[in-house]
């Protein structure tokens, strides 16, 4: 059942969602050179949330990780490393942002923010700009307008 705000008079101003979904990508390697669409979210709907995994690279910093909403890339400064320039940095505001990190452990952990909306299209990119594997692990819980 869609929820959302009552509409007493047959109508709503407020947009209805439908259940959550989750889209799970699997712990899966990205190639050098390669990128790939991480998570990709047709519709109108709402973000409430996920993380994405990064681990077991060459060179974890030179990884570009990108968020498109609407067509529209939403962050600014898109590599591992620059991310981690900006870490506990509260003030910036980031369709992900970087909770966890070991260079020596070559590991990375984003979560995707709340309450994120769009209408077309929402898309999470990887780019392995490295000379190694990048190891992938995501998943994002979203849902529809119905």
């Amino acid at each position: 059942m869609a929820k959302g705000y009552p509409d007493f008079y047959g109508f709503s101003i407020f947009p209805k969602y439908g259940s959550v979904m989750i889209d799970d990508f699997p712990n899966a390697a990205v190639g050098p050179g390669l990128t790939v669409a991480i998570h990709e979210v047709f519709g109108n709907g709402r973000i409430y949330g996920g993380h994405l995994y990064l681990t077991a690279f060459a060179d974890w910093s030179k990884a570009w990780v990108r968020v498109f909403i609407d067509g529209v890339q939403m962050n600014v400064n898109n590599t591992v490393s620059q991310m981690f320039a900006q870490y506990g940095h509260v003030d910036v505001e980031w369709p992900l942002q970087l909770v966890n990190y070991h260079g020596d452990g070559g590991h990375a952990v984003f979560a995707a923010e709340k309450d994120y909306t769009f209408t077309d299209t929402y898309l999470i990119e990887i780019e392995n700009t490295s000379a190694g594997n990048l190891w992938v692990y995501s998943r994002l819980h979203y849902s529809l307008i119905v």
